[in-house]
């Protein structure tokens, strides 16, 4: 999800894109995109003072958070410019709980908010993009098996070397 985010905010005109990955083969992918990445698990990183070092010291005017942990909400909340939103992309799991500063939300007037969303119209505008090549969906499928390799399929992507595997059912004809 966090490469089709990348992906859309290009499509918007996004001229700096932001990418915290701690996953080697994503954050490739992310960087070969266009994207400016950094490793969040190499020892030493504060993944705020980077954002902030990138932006000139203002930080990111929207941080999309696409993975579902609060570790990660917690760290786009240091990473966004007052003003800015923090969009909670990735679900949380149910009985997450979030501690958040109040003066992050009131003084810095930092938007908090979440999507979640699969109406006709959003499924019609993805739909469009994806069939005008608005978003190169296809890019993101990095491995093809067929039904009878299900078993190599699941230890390919539970190798972390994979980003979207397609597993191809009845196309013997």
């Amino acid at each position: 999800m966090g490469l089709l985010m990348l992906e859309l905010c290009k499509t918007v005109g996004v001229s700096k894109i932001l990418v915290s990955e701690p996953n080697d083969f994503r954050r490739k992918k992310a960087s070969e995109r266009g994207g400016v990445v950094l490793d969040p698990a190499e020892a030493g990183v504060d993944v705020s003072a980077w954002a902030k070092e990138q932006s000139d010291g203002v930080g990111a005017d929207v941080v999309f958070v696409c993975v579902g942990t609060v570790d990660a909400v917690n760290s786009a909340l240091g990473c966004v410019r007052k003003g800015g939103t923090v969009n909670i992309f990735g679900g949380l799991p149910g009985g997450s709980s979030l501690s958040i500063d109040p003066h992050i939300l009131h003084y810095d007037e930092v938007i908090l908010t979440g999507s979640f969303g699969f109406t006709p119209l959003q499924f019609h505008t993805a739909l469009t993009m994806l069939t005008c090549g608005t978003i190169d969906a296809g890019s993101i499928i990095t491995h093809e098996f067929d039904i009878d390799e299900a078993k190599e399929a699941f230890d390919m992507a539970s190798s972390g070397e994979a980003l979207k595997i397609l597993l191809k059912v009845g196309c013997n004809a």
